[in-house]
């Protein structure tokens, strides 16, 4: 008895071991898989464009058709359904619930609950487009700018566009209205078109030294346009006469805002410019971000001089001289 006890102790790993590859023939088993979410903001972000619609309401858009909100000012953030894998350059917004994404393949989606759902928006695209901007100018009105001279207008939130477009093959790259009617375009090869009846015809201004990437409308007709190799321009005059400053830096500058009396700037290498609106000797731009925390580029600022945002290879805030990613 002893000795078949024994046995039996000897050899229970191995029938154990014979039960379950024969349970593996009878029976199908299959392996338990828990699927882990994917936090809405990764190290491997890339955002194009932003926007801010109001105080605690955020949106950022980039690669793959990635869009994200937030509706705690950066606290925390939510992934929407762009239901593209087209990259998204530039998104704009009417208000917390209405806003438009543009971007490669000639790809414009619109929501009007806040991002819950995104549809795909028909436009007059050529095949191909990349668009590059998109804006809610002071009257409402939509523009989306891109690539071979491409100016499209919509004044009843995407249903109809005009074409204003340039005939020369340049890409615009941003536009910015001080009033409902006065505004100015800009782009490749430092090229400037300007407008004073709201967009229907456009002007050349002229050209600066390099191509502009970014501009934005402040003040009393204020302006600010910066470009390639730290090109900032200034305007007093909504955009019809522009002056250059000195570069500060050789970094290429790639988003700027501004507010009463100032600007902002980002760019490659963790750039990050402010400076007055009115051109000054004296007060030549600083850093912003006194710690250089960040080393990555930015192609979108938004804020004001207490609390900056900005967005490209990853995201953040800048505040106090100091840069804090946005956690997932």
């Amino acid at each position: 008895m002893r000795s078949f006890t024994s046995l039996i102790a000897r050899g229970g790993p191995f029938l154990i071991i014979g039960g379950l590859i024969t349970s593996a023939f009878l029976f199908e088993l299959k392996p338990v898989v828990t699927a882990v979410p994917e936090p809405p903001l990764t190290s491997s972000d890339l955002f194009w464009g932003a926007a801010q619609p109001a105080p605690e309401v955020i949106w950022m858009v980039g690669a793959n058709g990635k869009i994200v909100r937030s509706d705690d000012a950066g606290a925390t953030w939510r992934k929407q359904s762009s239901g593209t894998h087209a990259g998204l350059q530039a998104i704009a917004a009417w208000s917390p619930r209405r806003a438009v994404a543009a971007g490669g393949g000639g790809r414009v989606v619109v929501t009007a609950d806040g991002g819950a759902t995104w549809a795909p928006l028909a436009v007059p695209a050529r095949p191909g487009l990349q668009f590059l901007a998109a804006a809610i100018d002071p009257a409402g009105r939509l523009w989306l700018l891109g690539e071979r001279g491409t100016a499209l207008v919509s004044d009843n939130g995407g249903a109809e566009f005009a074409d204003r477009s340039d005939p020369r093959d340049v890409a615009w790259n941003a536009v910015a209205f001080s009033n409902r009617d006065q505004g100015w375009m800009v782009g490749e090869f430092g090229e400037i078109r300007r407008t004073s009846d709201g967009g229907a015809t456009w002007q050349a201004v002229g050209s600066l030294p390099r191509s502009l990437m970014s501009t934005a409308a402040c003040g009393d007709g204020g302006g600010v346009a910066v470009g390639l190799d730290g090109l900032i321009a200034i305007s007093g005059d909504h955009g019809a006469t522009w002056t250059v400053l000195p570069p500060p830096t050789s970094e290429h500058l790639l988003a700027v805002a501004c507010g009463d009396g100032w600007w902002a700037a980002v760019g490659d290498r963790g750039i990050a410019l402010t400076g007055p609106l009115s051109p000054d000797p004296a007060r030549p731009p600083r850093p912003l971000d006194a710690a250089e925390a960040s080393a990555a580029w930015h192609t979108a600022i938004l804020g004001d001089p207490q609390r900056w945002l900005v967005a490209g290879a990853g995201a953040g805030t800048i505040a106090h001289g100091r840069f804090k990613p946005f956690s997932g």
